[in-house]
């Protein structure tokens, strides 16, 4: 058990305690402003949506530029890359953002939280599914954890979902799919998922839509 006391003599107890430190762009020694490459205040590289920097011709992806810091973005930046300097029309956005921490339990995130939609001024709607409501985790004896979607309430589209469990960084992939084919909430609910497995109980969280808010 640790114990946190913040500033205003608070106490906080939990059972684990996650330290970030962050991290910062190392562009200090690339003397960008002689090539008449802009910085943002934090030090990162500032790009466009088509990756081009304030120096026509100069381009900047990956982590330097102030997107999340993974592996696959960086990978998906150059292929978009690729594709802009060929004429092609990719753009750094056209894309859903997911991702994983490697914690246990494991989660898996994309898109919006419901909190961030209501902020975009959209009637955003979500269903929670408890992890012990789904049968394979208690196969397995792993029911900490949950499946939460986000879901546009007037077009059915998903908007976003946070799954928590084991394997949630592989099941998350199922509504990145979804998202990026444009499908919603209604293909999900109507999709047939193997039993007994995790992924069982993705189906189950979207029927909790058919219910009138």
């Amino acid at each position: 058990m640790f114990t946190v006391t913040l500033d205003s003599g608070e106490k906080l107890q939990a059972e684990a305690l996650l330290a970030v430190v962050g991290q910062k762009p190392n562009t200090a020694e690339l003397d960008a402003a002689a090539g008449g490459i802009e910085l943002s205040g934090r030090g990162f590289i500032t790009v466009n949506d088509k990756f081009e920097t304030s120096c026509p011709g100069v381009y900047a992806i990956g982590d330097v530029t102030g997107q999340p810091a993974f592996t696959h973005v960086s990978w998906e930046d150059h292929r978009r890359l690729l594709s802009i300097l060929a004429g092609g029309d990719r753009r750094q956005g056209d894309r859903v953002l997911g991702y994983a921490f490697y914690t246990d339990p494991e989660v898996g995130r994309c898109g919006m939280t419901l909190a961030e939609a209501k902020e975009k001024g959209l009637n955003a709607r979500s269903a929670t599914l408890q992890l012990e409501h789904v049968a394979r985790p208690w196969l397995l004896d792993e029911t900490r954890g949950f499946f939460q979607l986000v879901v546009d309430g007037d077009s059915d589209q998903i908007l976003g979902a946070t799954l928590i469990g084991p394997r949630a960084g592989d099941l998350v992939h199922c509504i990145i799919d979804l998202m990026e084919a444009g499908a919603g909430w209604r293909v999900l609910e109507q999709a047939v998922h193997i039993h007994p497995t995790f992924a069982e109980g993705l189906p189950t969280v979207a029927r909790r839509f058919l219910k009138k808010p």
